[in-house]
């Protein structure tokens, strides 16, 4: 017994083990009878291993029954199995053997004998149909030049090796062959290894039907056992290394390294099984062997081979053997050759440049759902293919190939979007410099210049700033400078932190817009919120910088109305600005500060749209309607409120 390594391997085989447990057990045929010698019979005959008159009686009763063919899954490597010869019968042969050299090979065959094993080669002699096992082993130990020979003639006679030698190098090779006695085999009607292979998790999934030993290939006790059910001459079973077994002009597929994948039929007690103290006892249907083959092996827990299988972890070697003779005699091999390899690579490039093409077109969850559905479909259809067509179709390798070109692909993209988002942040912090956060986000989400394409209504303020012309005449430029970027940043940080957009500067003034070029239900409150917090910061300024005689303040204009939003200039310089009537009455209302006496002025335009989208009572605060006004370049009069606080020095110098 070896053990075969090998994760993907691994892997591959687990998942068809629980293909095996998704289809169930299913119906084995009635070509195969097993007799187990269990607990019950060594409790019935005190001992094991069992004397093998048993056995031999066992085997005069099946032939009598007509069982078809018999083979034993015991190796019979024990010497004897019941009395041995008597004292002075061992003294008188050693004797013999020592004055007469020329009796020694027929006297040393005597003395291994008892009378068990005579019986028992006589009775196999007799049926003509039984066949005994063998087994080579993966370690190296003295030769045995008795077993060797022993094997010899029950090798196959038909090999067909191709002329490159691969596929005999990939055939599993014995090291050491152990064997009974060669009277047992001479006496049988052939004879076939029992190794067994396991997977480095310890399950038996493959047969080996054919081990090279020495130059020769021999055959499995399935093989012989289904041969000699079908009564086909050895001649008639060729060895085709690297491609299958000609089984009588049938075609046993393989894979390259000569193995059947079996197609297992169930747990414990598939076929038809009984206890050999029942069929020594006579307790057996008459006609339950009849034609057919039967195996005769252990199930004694300690005393036999069990192994792990798909369906059941303690399945015992006489009935994993069955099954290969039953997937030999009914063609229930699994399949894995060059057609399903074909299918595999079909899967892994197929379905691999699929997962890679949703990923690369589809966002990350889409493409996900469709790898999943990709991964869900693969499974479905090996599932369907091995419990319908007996193909062995690969899982892991597609499977991986699925998700692995899926993740490269999104990872591959996140690192794109990485790049583009860190490329997009430069340009919206270059950006910034200049425009409102709003701008920014409408010019860099664009692959164009915005252009003057664009109509709404949005809120406009107009805010200038008062009393800065004399507080200029006394200080020099760099403080000048200074100051203007100090009532600049004030500016900057009550339209942004109220959702609007600084147009320009303009000099000591500024333009800012509310619902360009996102639109919002409350822009007009947000204007005049805006207008209060300028009113406010700029109060507190004129008190930081504590000049008493010309103190500087706000003036502020706001209106409500449609607006045009879009890029103004030539063929290279561009302006993202707004245009229209309301910008222009939102100016005059500014200057009417002036006329006023007042810090703010605001249509009633403004404040209706203000109002109804927001009542709070401090947004009207300080603010109180007056007459209609005539504005400069307009015919109609205009309803205004003004907040007439009064926080800078006279108009004539602003």
């Amino acid at each position: 017994m070896t053990r075969e390594a090998g994760l993907l391997a691994d892997l591959e085989a687990r998942s068809l083990d629980a293909r095996f447990r998704l289809r169930g057990p299913k119906p084995p045929g009635t070509d195969i009878a097993l007799i187990m010698i269990d607990e019950r019979t060594v409790q019935a005959y005190g001992r094991w291993p069992l004397p093998r008159e048993r056995l031999a009686e066992a085997v005069r009763r099946l032939a009598s029954e007509g069982a078809a063919v018999i083979g034993f899954d015991l190796l019979f490597l024990e010497e004897g199995g019941g009395d041995r010869l008597p004292a002075w019968a061992e003294v008188e042969i050693r004797a013999a053997l020592e004055r007469d050299a020329a009796a020694h090979p027929l006297l040393e065959r005597l003395l291994r004998l008892n009378p068990s094993d005579t019986a028992l080669t006589e009775a196999i002699g007799a049926a003509g149909n039984v066949l005994v096992p063998y087994a080579f082993l993966a370690e190296s130990r003295p030769r045995d030049e008795r077993a060797e020979a022993a094997i010899a003639g029950s090798a196959f006679t038909v090999v067909r090796t191709p002329r490159d030698g691969a596929a005999a190098s990939a055939l599993l090779h014995g090291r050491h062959v152990v064997a009974p006695a060669r009277e047992l085999i001479d006496a049988a009607a052939s004879a076939g290894h029992v190794t067994v292979v396991l997977a480095a998790d310890g399950s038996l999934r493959h047969h080996y039907p054919v081990i090279g030993f020495r130059g020769e290939y021999f055959p499995s006790l399935a093989i012989e056992l289904a041969r000699l059910y079908h009564g086909l001459p050895k001649e008639e079973v060729a060895v085709f290394l690297g491609s299958g077994i000609d089984f009588g002009g049938r075609l046993l597929p393989t894979d390259d390294r000569l193995r059947f994948h079996l197609d297992y039929y169930g747990p414990e007690e598939a076929f038809p099984t009984w206890s050999l103290v029942d069929l020594l006892e006579g307790r057996l249907p008459d006609g339950a062997f009849r034609d057919r083959i039967v195996l005769i092996g252990s199930s004694v827990a300690g005393a036999s081979g069990h192994f792990p299988t798909p369906f059941t972890a303690t399945m015992p070697g006489t009935e994993y053997f069955a099954t290969a003779v039953q997937n030999i005699l009914t063609g229930d091999l699994l399949r894995r050759d060059d057609l399903t390899a074909g299918i595999d690579i079909l899967g892994i490039v197929g379905g691999g440049m699929l997962a890679a093409a949703a990923g690369y077109f589809a966002p990350a969850a889409v493409s996900a759902a469709v790898t999943l559905l990709l991964l869900l479909g693969w499974v479905g259809f090996v599932y369907l293919a091995f419990a319908k067509l007996g193909l062995w179709i690969g899982i892991v390798l597609p499977g991986i190939a699925l998700i692995l070109n899926f993740a490269v692909q999104e990872v591959w993209g996140a690192l794109i979007e990485r790049r583009r988002r860190r490329a997009a942040e430069r340009q919206r912090l270059n950006l910034s410099r200049y425009f409102a956060p709003a701008v920014v986000e409408a010019i860099a989400e664009r692959e164009a210049p915005i252009g003057v394409a664009h109509a709404r209504d949005a809120a406009v303020l107009f805010v200038d700033l008062s009393g800065f012309t004399s507080l200029c005449e006394r200080l020099p430029p760099v403080e000048v400078l200074a100051l203007l970027r100090r009532f600049h940043a004030i500016v900057e940080r009550a339209v942004f932190d109220h959702g609007g957009t600084l147009d320009k500067f303009i000099g000591d003034g500024a333009l800012a817009v509310f619902g360009v070029p996102v639109p919002g239900e409350a822009d007009a409150a947000a204007a005049l919120r805006c207008a209060h917090r300028l009113l406010a910061d700029v109060g507190l300024w004129s008190e930081e910088l504590a000049v008493s005689d010309a103190p500087i303040g706000a003036t502020i204009g706001i209106h409500f109305g449609p607006v045009l939003a879009g890029d103004v200039g030539g063929e290279r310089q561009f302006q993202y600005t707004v245009t229209g009537d309301t910008v222009n009455v939102a100016s005059r209302l500014q200057a009417l500060c002036r006329e006023f006496d007042a810090c703010l002025v605001v249509s009633d335009v403004a404040i209706g749209a203000a109002l109804a989208a927001d009542c709070e009572e401090s947004l009207m605060r300080n603010l109180e309607p007056v007459p209609a006004v005539k504005l400069r370049g307009r015919e109609q009069p205009i309803a205004v409120w003004i907040d007439n606080r009064r926080q800078d020095g006279p108009f004539s110098d602003a």
